[in-house]
């Protein structure tokens, strides 16, 4: 009778085990879906927005540098210190 009850307790332990597993394998597979979505959208930023040369590592002459707020989805474009153009991306 005792044997019963400590096998049953290893199999409940590995089912929260298993379950523990999986959770914790979406929560990194939805972790790094998200950081790609936004190594994307830097991506689209820099070379289509600002016009960023990948080929000669600078831009083409028309901006300084550029910005991806990735929290409000804006592209921005600077010129010195100012901002020329902004860009939604979301």
């Amino acid at each position: 009778m005792n044997e019963n009850k400590v096998s049953k307790g290893w199999r409940t332990t590995a089912i929260v085990f298993i379950i523990l597993f999986l959770l914790t394998i979406s929560y990194i597979a939805w972790g790094t879906s998200l950081y790609l979505k936004d190594i994307k959208l830097n991506d689209k930023c820099a070379i289509e927005v600002c016009g960023y040369s990948v080929s000669k590592g600078d831009f083409n002459g028309e901006y300084d540098a550029y910005n991806y707020d990735d929290y409000y989805g804006v592209c921005s474009c600077f010129v010195g210190n100012e901002i020329v153009k902004e860009v939604f991306m979301k």
